[in-house]
């Protein structure tokens, strides 16, 4: 078994055994693709939410940017937003520069795009320069997803492009990519710090670009030094509780170790470049904590592709027919209880869904035994029916989503039986790293019903429960 081979076989056994919520893989060494690997229902070409990988591409704006003229980052960024003169934000934001939004180290002490979202309506890069910088600009790192927005809106101050226009013809053209969805705030400025929605192989394709130098097939794509400015360490990250976010940050870029350095979104969205192996790995990923895709990871493959070996040993892998599945919260097929109609309208109360009402049906086979289950959603002005079997995956689309990133979302959908008196639906939203979980419970005579979101966004988790039901 080759190194690769091996190092792919301990990732895919930390994977199942740690029941890491894995969606995609590509990896490439030596600029090929050498492996490549979906887990149901995510397949090749889907793209998902990146989250804060669009903070990489933003900065890789700033640096076209610096190449074409428009501003220098050493630049004081007021300069650029002459609106703001003789106001409040001039004086309070005096002296921050475009070098210190790419670092995160503006001089802030709290997340200024927890302040800025809190006001939809508002001029967010007014609210930006109007939080106190307490600190000295370019003293001290603080993850600061506002100084992302501030630079994506400095892009459109300066061109009349938003950052996607503008990066169209620049990066993704080059690399082959198009339509890259990027959503924005209510002013039309997109987000900057996230918002981007790309598949794994982009993905792998936007770090081999930075292992090239910002070469692609012998042009040079990047303004010159651009890659190598942006991955190296610009700023330490004092985070000892986490390892691979304590080896410094670049401009909107994660150093690593074993010499990598990464673009990383939240819920593991990663393309992790090891130039020492000269390779490449990508993943999308709906894992709710730091890093434990990326430890497994730095632990399994990297070191087979470095070299060495991988810490965790290549046992042969349990593989479904159609391959790998994302976990799903039934592990088994309990006997259900049909001595009850599994059934029922459900009324919820007040809920950040819109659903006012869950109709459940179960959809019997030819010997009248149940092979899945019809849910009606209604709200006050829609009414969405989707279907979930208990043997595959089931396609559907909803607009009852609570974030503002995506107004429409498709999911594949799919049932089991917690016990014999709880059906489980699980719907994994494959534009994003999320799942919604349904729950129906009989008890006595009425029918429970929960319904909660697993890696939810702004809050880790919410749940809805039903205000009263009846059982059908």
């Amino acid at each position: 078994m080759s190194g690769l081979d091996a190092g792919l076989a301990a990732l895919r056994n930390a994977i199942r055994s740690r029941r890491l919520a894995a969606h995609s893989l590509a990896v490439i060494v030596g600029g090929e693709f050498v492996a490549e690997e979906y887990w149901q229902p995510y397949r090749q070409g889907m793209r998902q939410m990146v989250f804060s990988v669009s903070k990489t591409l933003t900065a890789t704006a700033i640096g076209f940017g610096q190449a074409e003229g428009l501003w220098d980052i050493d630049d004081d960024v007021l300069r650029h937003f002459p609106s703001y003169a003789g106001s409040w934000a001039r004086r309070n934001a005096a002296g921050v520069r475009i070098r210190d939004l790419l670092t995160m180290s503006t001089g802030h002490t709290v997340d200024t795009m927890e302040v800025m979202r809190a006001q939809p309506e508002a001029d967010w890069v007014r609210v930006f320069f109007d939080i106190p910088f307490e600190c000295e600009p370019g003293s001290h790192f603080l993850y600061n997803s506002g100084a992302s927005f501030v630079l994506s809106a400095l892009v459109q101050c300066r061109t009349g492009l938003t950052l996607r226009e503008y990066l169209q013809p620049r990066l993704f053209a080059p690399l082959g990519i198009s339509g890259v969805p990027w959503e924005s705030n209510v002013r039309g400025i997109n987000y900057g710090a996230s918002g981007a929605r790309l598949n794994v192989r982009e993905l792998a394709l936007l770090g081999q670009l930075f292992l090239d130098g910002g070469c692609w097939q012998g042009r040079q794509v990047l303004p010159a030094g651009w890659a190598g400015q942006a991955s190296a360490r610009q700023v330490p990250t004092p985070l000892s509780a986490d390892a691979e976010a304590s080896c410094g940050y670049g401009f909107q870029m994660w150093r690593g170790s074993l010499g990598s350095y990464r673009l990383d979104g939240r819920y593991e969205q990663l393309s992790v470049v090891l130039p020492d192996a000269n390779a490449v790995i990508a993943v999308t990923a709906g894992t709710p904590d730091r890093h434990p895709l990326l430890d497994a990871i730095i632990e399994t493959l990297a070191p087979a592709l470095l070299g060495g070996e991988a810490s965790e040993p290549a046992q042969p892998v349990a593989q479904l027919d159609a391959g790998p599945e994302v976990p799903l919260p039934f592990t088994s097929q309990p006997s259900p209880d049909w001595s009850v109609p599994f059934a029922g309208v459900c009324r919820l109360g007040r809920n950040q869904l819109g659903v006012q009402q869950v109709e459940l049906r179960l959809a019997a086979d030819r010997e009248g035994r149940a092979d899945g289950v019809s849910i009606v959603l209604r709200g006050p002005n829609a009414t969405e029916t989707f279907t979930a079997s208990f043997t595959g995956w089931q396609q559907g689309e909803t607009r009852f989503w609570p974030y503002e990133e995506m107004d429409s979302v498709r999911f594949f959908a799919r049932a089991g039986w917690q016990d014999a008196r709880t059906l489980l639906v699980y719907c994994q939203v494959v534009d994003s790293p999320f799942a919604r979980i349904w729950s129906f419970r009989l008890n006595g005579q009425a029918l429970e019903v929960l319904a909660r979101l697993d890696n939810g966004f702004w809050q880790d988790r919410w749940e809805i429960r039903a205000e009263d039901s009846t059982i059908a």
